[in-house]
């Protein structure tokens, strides 16, 4: 990798993007999410911006995203405000991410007569009219802009489009200018010269990998004595190409991840779900995008308002229950890609799109900062989902079975949109995506857990103190949830998840607050890499079957097409010492209720003992 590159921000997993929050609240905040494990707060973009817009439309929250210069203060808070909250979160341990915007400054063809600016300017004229740019708090005039090349909004048909033309209407700075690479390399400076730990990269697609390379090129390393951490933005298809150099600079904010576990968990993909489930782990999407270089959620301010056909079936708040509370949950559980949680200010949609378009905000459009009654924030206004019962604990958790993977552990499947994985010795999820009522919908069965012998509180909904399970505050159980799971000596538990519950989430771990009676060692765990021989008709694919997944053909193991008549499947979690007896089966990929008649392999049933961490088996009929 690059020198560019730093993946990691610290020795925890899971950042909170509180957007649009003021500088002093998440100052205020920060003790909270330090007691509770988070690693980082991603701040909303701190340069002074656009104001009330031309429209009429004042304090829309995406002005904050139109700067007109690279000093620190805008409706947010200001230099002084942010310098505190930087620090004591810092001293916290959690680490400050700053949104920067260094692509654009605000709106092309408006003017300070028509639109004004808020935050830290001491002159607020600015002028967007096209080859006649002026922005002097920046020290910007026409030369520095993409105007004599293109002055038109981005098609998003080409690369060239996307480095020269315009994010939507607003003027696109020439990033290759001498003076524009300066000015974003020592922005940067500052900010880490108070401490912040590194950067979300607005727009990063829209500057070239060049330009990137120049500007960073020249930023120091942050108070750890590390290259900053970046995240990159980069909306659309990411199908490498001119894009392919991009992951050498940091993380990308990896969008396709949230439209994937969104069409999941909204159970659009109906028996295929396994097999996406394996395109996202096996370098989503398209082969370019690792787990080690993405930066993974299930929403953020963008995905969350429907703006972009791009996250097309992303969840968010705004869909509620528990689709949206199991993506989080694999989200933040599954160890694929670095985690964050987007929680911002309430809005509902209408037939005007998103209302509010701002969080509460006085007559100047400054935000007003978040009410607390009785050492409790007041909620009316914001969403709070980091501190969701249904995510929170979660958190630690993750920090918890995270660290120090040597690979990722396998998905398996009970039945249709009912999973679970282990990380052996460490931690288990099983995750119910049936809602309902009836028996068809429950996820009953016995799993194997990876655990030692003991009991182990359902962590969702309570911690372990003193031998016994406690509910966490808040936590109110609809449907007599099970709360309690016995691991025996083998590392079995019964799981029972109805279609009913209140989270349809099990989440067990072998932390200080996870369990009690716990003894002797969890079981050894292997894979198994299995490898049918077999010809099929065009359309077909080859899955397996057996007592690893319940012997259930909607739950079947996908293979892959090798070559010829080689079909690869997905590796099989096994416990070693175990006996394990299996079948192929044949489904035809076109048809969703091919599970309910699969074409069998006939018999005998074919046998293995798990026997190491790599097994190979081969299998022709």
């Amino acid at each position: 990798m690059s020198v560019l590159a730093q993946y990691s921000i610290n020795d925890k997993a899971v950042g909170v993007q509180l957007f649009m929050w003021k500088f002093t609240d998440i100052e205020l905040e920060c003790k909270w999410l330090s007691d509770n494990g988070y690693s980082y707060v991603q701040t909303s973009p701190v340069q002074p911006h656009l104001n009330r817009g031309y429209l009429g439309d004042e304090f829309n929250w995406d002005y904050i995203y139109q700067p007109v210069s690279y000093k620190v203060g805008n409706r947010l808070g200001n230099y002084s405000e942010f310098a505190s909250m930087v620090n004591a979160c810092k001293n916290l341990g959690v680490d400050v991410i700053v949104d920067v915007v260094l692509n654009h400054n605000a709106c092309a063809d408006q003017s300070s007569a028509t639109s004004d600016v808020i935050g830290n300017v001491t002159n607020p004229y600015w002028n967007g009219q096209s080859f006649n740019e002026s922005f002097p708090e920046a020290g910007y005039t026409a030369e520095h802009y993409h105007d004599s090349t293109c002055h038109v909004a981005d098609n998003g048909h080409s690369d060239w489009s996307s480095w020269f033309c315009r994010v939507e209407n607003l003027v696109d700075l020439n990033t290759s200018h001498p003076l524009v690479r300066q000015k974003s390399t020592s922005f940067l400076n500052e900010l880490l010269s108070l401490g912040v730990a590194g950067f979300r990269l607005d727009a990063s697609k829209n500057i070239q990998y060049e330009d990137w390379v120049a500007i960073l090129g020249g930023v120091n390393k942050n108070y750890k004595g590390q290259v900053p951490y970046y995240g990159q933005e980069i909306m659309g298809p990411f199908a490498g190409g001119n894009y392919l150099n991009y992951p050498s600079i940091g993380r990308i904010l990896n969008f396709d991840y949230a439209a994937i576990v969104g069409q999941h968990f909204r159970n659009i993909q109906g028996r295929n779900y396994q097999f996406t489930v394996d395109k996202l782990v096996q370098n989503l999407p398209n082969q370019v995008l690792s787990g080690e270089v993405s930066t993974v959620f299930v929403e953020n301010h963008d995905s969350e308002r429907e703006i972009f056909g791009d996250v097309e079936y992303a969840l968010s708040r705004i869909d509620g229950g528990f689709y949206y509370k199991q993506a989080v949950a694999f989200n933040v559980l599954y160890p694929w890609g670095l985690p964050i949680i987007h929680s911002g200010f309430h809005f509902a949609f209408s037939n005007f799109g998103s209302s509010p378009v701002t969080p509460p905000s006085d007559a100047n459009g400054y935000v007003l900062p978040i009410n607390i009654v009785n050492g409790q924030w007041n909620t009316s206004a914001w969403d709070m989902q980091h501190r969701w019962t249904d995510v929170y604990p979660l958190v630690r958790v993750r920090n918890f079975i995270g660290q120090g993977l040597s690979s990722l552990p396998p998905l398996n499947v009970y039945g249709t949109n009912q999973i679970y994985w282990s990380v052996a010795g460490k931690g288990f999820v099983a995750i119910n995506s049936l809602q309902g009522s009836i028996q068809n919908q429950n996820m009953l069965a016995s799993l194997q857990t990876g655990l030692a012998a003991g009991s182990y509180c359902n962590f969702v909904y309570a911690y372990a103190s003193n031998g016994k399970c406690i509910l966490w505050p808040g936590v109110v159980l609809l449907n007599s949830e099970q709360v309690v799971y016995n691991v025996n000596s083998q590392g079995y538990t019964q799981v029972n998840i109805k279609g009913n519950d209140k989270s349809r989430v099990v989440v067990l771990y072998a932390g200080n607050d996870g369990g009690f009676n716990i003894n002797g060692n969890p079981p050894s765990f292997g894979v198994a890499n299995i490898q049918v021989h077999h010809q099929t008709q065009y359309g077909y694919g080859v899955y397996v079957v057996g007592s690893f997944n319940n012997w259930s053909p909607c739950a079947a193991t996908p293979c892959n097409w090798s070559s010829g008549d080689i079909w690869q499947c997905s590796p099989i979690q096994t416990v070693i010492g175990q006996s394990y007896q299996w079948k192929a089966i044949v489904l035809n990929n076109g048809d969703s209720n091919s599970c309910a008649s699969p074409n069998w392999q006939p018999d005998p049933n074919n046998n293995f003992v798990a026997s190491s961490s790599n097994q190979k088996i081969t299998f022709s009929y």
